[in-house]
């Protein structure tokens, strides 16, 4: 195929441009499926469509997408502050159109979009692909490394790890143990949440300290987040009566290993740590019922429910065993909100990550 000149454009809420846009990731072995991009770009609940295209017009009726650089609008916490922000997610340079600049040169341009309709950040998990571009061409702040931990729930898991062979690991395969399953005291209870209402956003702002840093976890984001196409996921919450005093948030992966458990969200009122502490410890004898042999999570030391995960098992596991490898930063694009710029002021889970 000839390789044209190339033009810039903002992408267009139409199903012609999501069509494109998922050609050149599926086209470049990265696959993705229209309903989750109309998902993803159309149905998010805050404004805007920060995605720009580098377009190859082969001919009238074919225009050929020959890079994407994507975003999406939410809300961060920024200590009292809640910040208008976007969060990067998607990048692609179709391999017959690289080495010419296009991610910085269509990340720029989002970006001065973006501060000229008042965002005050980016941020995001770049892969191991493109994180030397966040962080040395469009001038990200890394907040390195990625706080990656895990619990294993069986044997088998393990020993798989450890390159003991299949055979001998399906034959020594056993679920290893877990704290009792809490019984809540007196009137409260641990029941499956059928609506996320405002209650959430209240569990929310209870569990962030002063100094926070973080995607604004709202009634509105969580009920698009856990809509996401082709996931199931099951959100556990501590009522006492009609009040909600935390929640947990589980999800489950087919890998090469089997089964895998993902703690989305764990969230409570900061106040209340024994609830974080059960509803860490119910999530894992949910997933192990559900046939995982290992969950996953994402958590900082310094992050409230750090104590509750910790105690529920929760360990750190050398990168060469995570996943995947991604990174984090942030853009302050007006430089004056210091508290982005400290990691440990940041609170992250997996629940705010395309690639959960």
């Amino acid at each position: 195929m000839q390789v044209g000149e190339l033009t810039f454009r903002s992408m267009e809420k139409t199903e012609a441009d999501l069509a494109r846009f998922k050609a050149c990731f599926d086209l470049n072995d990265s696959p993705k499926s229209i309903d989750l991009l109309r998902w993803q770009f159309f149905d998010v609940p805050s404004p805007g469509l920060n995605v720009d295209f580098a377009v190859d017009h082969q001919t009238d009726a074919l225009e050929i997408v020959a890079a994407v650089y994507a975003t999406f609008p939410v809300a961060v916490r920024a200590g009292q502050q809640v910040l208008p922000a976007v969060q990067s997610i998607d990048t692609m340079t179709d391999a017959r159109y690289r080495g010419r600049g296009l991610f910085v040169k269509l990340a720029a341009q989002v970006y001065e979009r973006c501060e000229r309709d008042g965002k005050a950040l980016v941020y995001g998990m770049p892969n191991a692909n493109s994180a030397h571009g966040f962080f040395t061409k469009l001038s990200w702040l890394p907040l390195d490394p990625m706080p990656f931990v895990a619990r294993p729930l069986r044997s088998g898991y393990v020993l798989g790890k450890l390159r003991l062979g299949g055979t001998l690991s399906k034959l020594l395969d056993a679920p290893l143990p877990l704290p009792p399953r809490p019984k809540p005291p007196g009137q409260a209870q641990l029941r499956q949440v059928q609506q996320i209402d405002a209650q959430f956003h209240e569990v929310w702002r209870a569990f962030c300290g002063a100094d926070t840093c973080g995607l604004e976890r709202d009634a509105a984001y969580l009920r698009w987040r856990l809509a996401r196409p082709g996931e199931r996921y099951e959100v556990i919450g501590w009522y006492e009566g009609d009040r909600l005093v935390g929640y947990v948030v589980v999800g489950t992966r087919d890998t090469a290993g089997g089964l895998s458990g993902k703690l989305m969200e764990l969230l409570y009122h900061r106040e209340r740590p024994e609830v974080g502490s059960a509803l860490a410890v119910e999530a894992l004898h949910r997933l192990r019922d559900a046939g995982c042999g290992i969950v996953w999570a994402w958590n900082f030391n310094h992050s409230a429910n750090h104590a509750a995960l910790k105690k529920a098992g929760f360990m750190t596991l050398p990168q060469r065993l995570w996943p995947l490898e991604l990174h984090m930063g942030v853009r302050d694009f007006s430089g004056t909100h210091a508290l982005l710029r400290e990691r440990r002021n940041w609170y992250i889970s997996m629940l705010e990550c395309d690639t959960d």
